[in-house]
């Protein structure tokens, strides 16, 4: 019989609250007063563009709620703004401020260390067929 505490989600749920509390620790080393779900907003709206709030829901796997809470943080701060969408009246754009993009480009970078500091001792090999297998899950449970 598998031990609870080895059961796939467990394992997983597991390896994303030690990575996001690494994360938060490497924040806490910056000047910066954002959480790591925040760093990751901006980290998305740096790469992709007209990004909304919706796609921020499904990006993070979060309540709209949520993403409406740490929006509204962001756009405290002056790191993000909301433009309406020309498509649909009803949604904003989001997009990263001069400040937002600064700081987007540090969690990057806070985000990779993390990283490195997560699979260290694990071959590239071993990393990269985790993260294969871990999208394929996604996949899995997605499309049922």
């Amino acid at each position: 019989m598998k031990k609870i505490e080895y059961l796939l989600g467990r394992l997983i749920a597991g390896t994303w609250r030690s990575m996001r509390k690494q994360m938060e620790h490497n924040i806490a080393q910056t000047e910066h007063d954002i959480t790591a779900v925040q760093g990751m907003i901006l980290a998305m709206l740096s790469h992709y563009d007209n990004v909304n709030q919706q796609m921020l829901t499904e990006f993070i796997h979060c309540e709209k709620t949520a993403i409406t809470r740490w929006v509204d943080h962001l756009e405290s701060m002056k790191l993000v703004i909301r433009v309406p969408d020309e498509n649909d009246r009803r949604q904003n754009i989001l997009k990263l401020t001069n400040k937002g993009q600064k700081y987007a480009s540090e969690f990057i970078e806070i985000g990779l260390l993390t990283e490195k500091q997560a699979l260290k001792g694990i071959d590239k090999e071993k990393a990269d067929i985790c993260k294969e297998v871990l999208k394929q899950i996604i996949i899995n449970l997605e499309t049922i």
